[in-house]
């Protein structure tokens, strides 16, 4: 009996150890977890931490390191990292429990998504935007298929990725974003859940960013009122809410409403986060703005300097937010007379978003780009602002603002060059395959836009714009993931003026020419004011870095009214007194000031901005009423560092391309070559100009063409590829890859976005459109066409069967030249009209034919900037290939037949007039 006793205690004995391991081994770290779980929401997270590591080290002792329970503890430690801001030890954690979900449940299941989506959330914070977009949109796709497009995770996935291209200034790509994820949140978890305050909040940032102020408020109140009631009056969260209300009271100048909101964040952020929390120092640095804007610099000074050395710390000296803290203070310092100290913090933080505009240009697409640039933009005109205000003489300041323009100006269209020339020369198979599909892609967009709806109906017909759009941006951030390798190991190097300077040849100097807001640093007591862009001048002689010199040329809007006073009095006839006028007051105005910093410099490299990227400086008129061009040659640039890059791409052209004289009625026809000896030479009358501003949405032929193109193919050689009439079809383009030269003899044309809108809404089902200027504008959102690449083009053969849905090609677009294979020619001719416009952006140049022509890989193009006659254009573009083939650089062989044609002018017409002889300039490569 005792025996069965004793058996029996013992069973019991050992039945309560193994429950007790079990609860160990399972119901413990559960409990733990949750502990931690109720600590994270209460914003306790310094004080969850040991809880967490305890739960961790549990796991992985009872059930192994690969088990998925330790992949949970892993994700949740790094959770509490990233809420206090410790990212370097976040990292590792996220990576290890990625790895063990892999593993253990397979690449698709939906918990490994959310470990993505906190994992890409980490990366947005530390400002690793490249490593977060793969990771959200991978989460995202696991998440709608494995749990379907309304579950709460899939909003929090959408919300990660809305906050990255947030981050990024793509607004209007993380709206939509924003908006979804709210929704799903308010029907899954009810309206007054913390979730949705969340969601309202991001929101309401979004909103107060895009200038939507009315909104922004509303929505931040709405998640400030949920969060005090949900939360308590003392949560993390709350302060977050109170510091968004006073930033945006604060951006509106209502300092007394912002300034108490900021202390209450700033006491809730350091009593429940620790006095070294990110959120501190965001707060200490919205707090001291208010203090700088009322002119309190002594209450500003140290917040901002205890924002920083905490940013320092918790971010490392390279994040997004360290450089705006520094701007911050500089800001300051400039306003306080502290010139030397603030260009100093300038330096710095400029450096940081040099890294940053690197990382982003490497995995984007051209829009983001744009957009991350834009969003960077205001710190650009505050450094180049402040040197030419406060240190225009001083060499080593001008110097460093030179070189951060130089850097910074047509950036994305750098990048979109570098990668686009990586792939075609790399031969990577699976870059050039998404390229080509990416050619597709424009092509099938380009027909679709120009033939409008019919009797599609306008929401369907948005509705594929839509698609295809959506489809061409996810092919172009494609191929910046696939040529990022290449392009940086040929991306030119980060030009300085050193390199810039060597780079020209003797006797040349730069103009590098910058339009800029400026800034009002000595606005004390005052709100932050912006004052009138004004157009700064950096001139660079050849060799001679140290005589850099900067010079301000005034108020920009006199300049611009000028440069179109001058455009608008510009016609064939004699010269108008409208024009005469203008083109004197750009002289006095622009070109007047840098006479004496040129000296005896009569080649000048000159890379404009603004609108002065419209006129040719050649017709400008000097005090004895002579044309800049009898005594200055001008090869003009995208940007100064073009210079230093200038011989990087060896390859060698194939045979030359012209075509003229395109058969806009013709069906497509065959591309091969026309024989020089099919027609005869014809002399044309001057009444015909190549320009078609689509009204009527008529092409009317152009006889001199024929004579050029025919012309221009005898000068150069018998290998020379001649398409006329019908022949001159668009998929000749695409025959000859990387011809020499390329010489288009046809109309051009650049629409407004208004203009477009109206053509593209005026197409019937007969396909017979009436006149523009009787045209209101259709349903259809303008949205569409705010690209101007697809607003810009050429017409070849079959153009107005295509502009009547009656055909397929003959439109060629700028949007289509960015397929076209360029890398290695030489030269792009367009020699018709208007073909060097397109919508300007400061910094950034033309968006236009222009743009495409050198992104595809073009060394150089000569091209127009107004309406040009026929007969005048085919003299002149003779003489030009003339003078090249004697040997002339493209410059010399531009002005030489410019000055020629000129005098043939004179004689014909007893008349100057710049607009029979002034509109073509050549941009690119010497």
């Amino acid at each position: 009996m005792r025996r069965i006793l004793f058996y029996a205690l013992a069973a019991l004995l050992l039945l309560t150890a193994l429950a007790a391991i079990y609860w160990y081994r399972t119901d413990y770290p559960k409990q733990l977890t949750n502990q931690v779980i109720t600590l994270y929401q209460a914003g306790k997270y310094a004080e969850a931490l040991p809880i967490a590591r305890r739960a961790l080290e549990i796991r992985e002792k009872t059930l192994g390191k690969e088990h998925p329970e330790v992949a949970v503890s892993l994700n949740n430690m790094a959770e509490l990292y990233r809420a206090l801001d410790e990212y370097a030890s976040a990292e590792p954690l996220y990576q290890q429990a990625l790895s063990i979900w892999e593993k253990a449940l397979g690449p698709q299941d939906g918990t490994l998504a959310q470990v993505l989506t906190n994992f890409a959330g980490l990366y947005t914070s530390m400002g690793e935007y490249a490593k977060a977009e793969p990771l959200f949109k991978r989460a995202l796709s696991i998440l709608e298929e494995s749990l379907g497009p309304e579950d709460i995770n899939v909003a929090r996935g959408l919300a990660g990725l809305a906050a990255l291209h947030y981050t990024m200034g793509a607004y209007t790509k993380a709206e939509p974003l924003y908006l979804k994820a709210l929704a799903i949140l308010e029907k899954s978890q009810g309206k007054n859940d913390p979730g949705v305050a969340a969601a309202l909040n991001n929101l309401a940032m979004l909103y107060h960013a895009m200038g939507a102020n009315d909104k922004a408020l509303s929505a931040y109140e709405r998640s400030f009122g949920i969060r005090v009631k949900s939360l308590g009056p003392e949560h993390p969260d709350v302060a977050q809410s109170l510091n968004n209300i006073a930033w945006l009271y604060a951006s509106t100048d209502q300092y007394a409403k912002a300034l108490p909101l900021y202390q209450r964040a700033l006491a809730i952020w350091e009593k429940t986060m620790g006095p070294d929390n990110i959120n501190v120092a965001i707060s200490l640095h919205n707090l001291a703005d208010v203090y700088c804007a009322m002119g309190e610099y002594d209450q500003a000074g140290p917040l901002y300097q205890r924002g920083l050395a905490i940013g320092e710390k918790s971010l490392g000296p390279q994040h997004p937010l360290m450089a705006k803290g520094l701007y911050n203070l500089a800001r300051m310092m400039a306003a306080n007379g502290e010139d030397s100290q603030a260009l100093a913090l300038m330096q710095r933080a400029e450096k940081i978003q040099a890294g940053l505009i690197d990382q982003v240009m490497g995995f984007t697409n051209e829009s983001q780009k744009l957009d991350y640039l834009l969003m960077l933009r205001t710190d650009l005109q505050l450094y180049l602002s402040f040197v030419a205000q406060r240190l225009p003489t001083d060499k080593p300041s001008v110097l460093s603002a030179f070189e951060v323009w130089l850097r910074r100006k047509g950036a994305a269209l750098e990048a979109q060059r570098q990668f686009q020339q990586a792939l075609v020369l790399s031969g990577d198979a699976k870059g050039q395959a998404v390229f080509e599909q990416l050619a597709r892609l424009r092509t099938e967009f380009t027909k679709m836009l120009y033939a409008g709806p019919g009797k599609e109906h306008p929401e369907t017909f948005r509705a594929h714009l839509d698609a295809l759009n959506k489809r061409q941006a996810e092919l172009q951030a494609e191929l910046s993931r696939l040529s990022q390798s290449y392009a940086r190991g040929r991306k030119r190097s980060a030009a300085n003026a050193a390199q810039t300077a060597a780079a020209l040849p003797q006797n040349t100097a730069l103009v590098e020419l910058a339009k800029i807001e400026r800034y009002d640093f000595s606005a004390r007591n005052a709100p932050k004011k912006w004052l009138p862009a004004h157009y700064l001048a950096f001139i660079l002689p050849a060799g001679a870095p140290d005589q850099l010199a900067l010079l301000d040329l005034g108020e920009a809007q006199d300049v611009d009214k000028a440069v179109a006073a001058f455009k608008r009095g510009l016609g064939p006839g004699q010269y108008s007194e409208t024009s005469r006028k203008a083109a004197h007051e750009l002289y006095d105005r622009v070109f007047a000031p840098l006479v004496p910093q040129l000296d005896n410099i009569k080649k000048v490299f000159l890379s404009p901005d603004g609108e002065l990227n419209l006129i040719p400086f050649e017709v400008l008129l000097d005090r004895q009423d002579r044309p800049l061009i009898e005594e200055y040659e001008f090869n003009y640039l995208g940007a100064g560092r073009d210079l230093v890059g200038m011989g990087e791409i060896q390859t060698a052209g194939g045979p030359a391309l012209v075509v003229g004289d395109p058969d806009f009625n013709s069906a497509a026809a065959s591309p091969q070559p026309n024989s020089n000896a099919t027609r005869p030479f014809e002399q044309e009358p001057s009444t015909f100009q190549r320009s078609a501003d689509l009204r009527g949405i008529t092409f009317s032929s152009l006889p001199a063409t024929r004579v050029e193109a025919k012309a221009v193919a005898d000068l150069l050689g018998p290998d020379a590829h001649l398409f006329l009439g019908a022949k001159a079809v668009e998929e000749a383009l695409h025959m000859s890859p990387a011809p020499r030269y390329v010489h288009l003899a046809t109309h051009g044309f650049f629409l407004t976005d208004q203009q477009f809108q109206s053509v593209v809404n005026s197409r019937g089902a007969d396909g017979d459109p009436p006149a523009l200027a009787s045209i209101s504008p259709g349903p259809l959102p303008a949205r569409h066409y705010e690209d101007p690449l697809c607003r810009s083009g050429i017409a070849l053969a079959g153009a107005n069967l295509a502009l009547r849905g009656k055909g397929t090609d003959g439109i060629v677009t700028a949007e289509k030249f960015l397929s076209l294979p360029l890398t290695g020619t030489e030269i792009v001719t367009l020699s018709a009209c208007q073909t060097g416009l397109g919508d300007i952006s400061s910094g950034e140049g033309v968006f236009g034919l222009r743009r495409a022509i050198i992104q595809a890989g073009a060394k150089g193009m000569v091209m127009s900037l107004w309406s040009v006659p026929d007969t005048e254009t085919q003299e002149l573009m003779q003489a030009f290939y003339e003078n090249l083939i004697k040997g002339m650089s493209k410059a010399q062989a531009l002005r030489q037949a410019a000055l020629k044609e000129r005098e043939i002018v004179r004689d014909r017409y007893v008349s100057d007039n710049p607009f029979f002889w002034g509109a073509f300039v050549y941009l690119g490569e010497r």
